[in-house]
């Protein structure tokens, strides 16, 4: 039918001051921050994994309440 007015091209805003980033130094870690990190990261993962099995365990006994009408779910 009308067809709108197009929308008017507007130029990109090209920033004339260069940008400021440069690279940097990283400096090593020495092993005994090394295994005290990979120490905390173990138990972290572990405790995740066990959240998750909890949480899925609660997901899966609702589903099957759900599906299956047990413990007075809804069929």
């Amino acid at each position: 039918m009308h067809d709108p007015e197009p929308l008017p091209y507007v130029q990109p805003h090209i920033d004339p001051t260069p940008s400021l980033a440069t690279p940097m130094e990283i400096e090593p870690i020495d092993a005994e921050e090394r295994a005290k990190a990979a120490g905390r990261r173990g138990t972290q993962d572990l405790g995740l994994l066990l959240l998750r099995i909890v949480i899925g365990a609660i997901f899966i006994g609702h589903g099957l309440q759900k599906a299956f009408g047990w413990l007075a779910g809804r069929a």
